[in-house]
């Protein structure tokens, strides 16, 4: 956690789940106003736990919108996070009647989310302060055999995508929900 939860500021959150073989677990929080990444929860747990530690760091940013990939272990990490009271209007849903929690990219969708991510980068709109996420942006590189972005053989992708997905997340975070303007913080403050 690179930086606490601000009141007043809007967040987005994505997750990529573990894959394959030494494939981690990657959880990325943007700051919707400012651009940064504020936290970097990446390791190698269970589901469950994953998902537990997840919602414990989420619920501190007031559950912010969510996507999770939907693919592989991330079905089994959605239902983990529901099952742990994530609000459901926070999530990310794949289908118009609001039932499939998550989105399966297609390669068209993965190749957008990335060039967001990059350009967001190269403007300086967007900060990253986790050294592990610089590292493995460094040894993100596109195969020159079929052309499709991806992390360099030996090298890890997870903070790379749980920040693609995060930032395309945080273009669907709806502008009403912040930030709230002092005097809607002193009658907020009244009422609790």
């Amino acid at each position: 956690i690179f930086k606490p939860y601000i009141v007043g500021r809007r967040y987005a959150a994505a997750i990529d789940p573990a894959g394959e073989g030494s494939d981690n677990f990657s959880l990325s929080v943007l700051d919707c106003q400012t651009g940064e990444f504020v936290v970097d929860f990446t390791d190698k747990l269970p589901v469950g736990d994953f998902a537990l530690k997840s919602v414990a760091i989420l619920k501190d940013y007031q559950y912010p919108l969510l996507a999770i990939e939907a693919t592989g272990v991330g079905l089994a990490t959605v239902e983990a996070i529901k099952g742990l009271g994530y609000p459901r209007e926070k999530l990310i849903y794949r289908d118009e009647k609001r039932e499939k929690v998550g989105m399966m990219p297609d390669r068209h969708l993965r190749e957008r989310i990335l060039v967001d991510l990059a350009e967001g980068l190269r403007q300086s709109g967007i900060v990253v302060y986790s050294k592990a996420a610089l590292t493995e942006m460094l040894h993100f590189v596109k195969d020159p055999q079929t052309g499709r972005p991806q992390a360099a053989r030996g090298s890890h992708d997870d903070r790379v995508m749980s920040m693609a997905w995060a930032n395309w997340c945080s273009k669907r975070v709806p502008p009403n929900s912040g930030p709230i303007r002092p005097g809607q913080l002193s009658r907020m403050v009244m009422v609790r």
